[in-house]
Order: C-alpha cells, then sequence, then structure tokens
C-alpha cells in the first residue's frame, strides 16, 4: 500500500514540475516576441524620423510626403545591408511604398515580415502596427532587397 502511495505521489510531483516548466516555457516565448517586437518597433520609428530629417521641407502651400528613396537611404548602410533595424530582420523581409507618402496620412510608410504571418509597419502619421496579409497584398509596394513587387 505505501508504495502505492510513494508512486502516486512521484507522479503527482512529475506533473505540477511539467506543468510548471510548460508555463515558464510559455511565459518565456511570449516575453522573447515582445522583446523582438519592441525592438523592431523602435527601429521602425527611428527610420521614420531620420528619412522626414533628410527629406527637404515643402513649400508651406505645399503638402509634406516621404519618399521611399530617403527611407531606402536610412534603412540600408553603403553595402546595401540594413542598418537601422534589429539584427533579426533581413533585407528581404523589409517593404517601401513604390510612391511618395503623405505625412501625416494612414498610408504605410514601411512594412516588416517578422515571420511567415507576421507584418508589421508604420504609417505616415509614426503610428505602429500589425499589417494584415490582405491589406499587404493590396498595398502597392516594393521589395527594399530587390525593389520588386513582394510576392505572398
Amino acid at each position: 500500500m505505501r508504495g502505492n502511495q510513494s508512486l502516486l505521489v512521484l507522479g503527482l510531483v512529475a506533473v505540477v514540475a511539467v506543468i510548471g516548466i510548460g508555463v515558464v516555457a510559455f511565459r518565456s516565448t511570449h516575453s522573447h516576441r515582445d522583446v523582438m517586437l519592441g525592438a523592431l518597433q523602435r527601429g521602425l520609428e527611428r527610420a521614420y524620423d531620420q528619412a522626414i530629417a533628410a527629406t527637404p521641407k515643402p513649400k508651406p502651400e505645399q503638402p509634406s510626403s516621404l519618399p521611399p528613396s530617403a527611407l531606402r537611404m536610412v534603412l540600408l548602410d553603403a553595402k546595401g545591408q540594413l542598418s537601422i533595424l534589429p539584427t533579426f530582420v533581413s533585407v528581404q523581409d523589409v517593404f517601401l511604398p513604390r510612391e511618395s507618402v503623405s505625412i501625416p496620412s494612414d498610408e504605410l510608410v514601411c512594412v516588416v515580415r517578422v515571420n511567415d504571418a507576421r507584418l508589421y509597419g508604420i504609417t505616415g502619421k509614426r503610428a505602429w502596427r500589425e499589417v494584415n496579409p490582405s491589406e499587404f497584398g493590396s498595398w502597392p509596394h516594393e521589395s527594399l532587397a530587390t525593389n520588386a513587387p513582394a510576392t505572398q
């Protein structure tokens, strides 16, 4: 009888340990993702700010806009490597609009693919947000790597 109780207690301890490890792993994964997205957001905001600062100011009667070339100059170094975004982002996963974007506006200024299912971008109002795949598909854009439209 005591042997069965000992096995039962050991089994319960093992189950509790496995559940505890699972909870810690789950929280760690979400924490890591949050840190990565925070770094991406700060990088996109910095790129936006630097591109705006490098763009000549229009005459007062003209609307302000941000050309994709200004973003391209900020995002890429002389060797064509990403210089301002976190290292987990590759140049193939960065997309820019084909035309200049009005500032401020809700138009997308830059979008980054984090994985196959997640896209994040920044708008002409400097608003960071997740971009859904259908919006991305209908947004006129080019890949930073190839200057060609990205495929889904």
